[in-house]
């Protein structure tokens, strides 16, 4: 088993599910909001000398915003189940 797993989204399959389906939509949004900033960065600083460096921070931005993804699985997972997986 691999994907998101907290100790919420692993209390049963009903929450799994819910997780997955959760985070799929939270990093489709978040994907192409990147996409569309990254474009634009990148096509801004085009021929700057430092565009390896730029190109290394916008990586490790983007990682970091990936895990941030979570936060609001979290916080969707917390609305609709219980400390023990049952639906609210």
């Amino acid at each position: 088993m691999s994907g998101y797993r907290t100790s919420r989204s692993v209390l049963n399959d009903d929450t799994w599910k819910y997780a997955h389906r959760c985070w799929g939509k939270v990093n489709y949004y978040v994907g192409v909001l990147l996409v569309v900033i990254t474009i634009i960065v990148l096509m801004i600083v085009k021929y700057d000398r430092d565009l390896e460096t730029i190109v290394i921070y916008i990586v490790f931005i983007q990682l970091g915003i990936f895990i941030l993804t979570s936060i609001p699985v979290e916080i969707l997972l917390n609305r609709a189940f219980d400390q023990d997986g049952h639906r609210r």
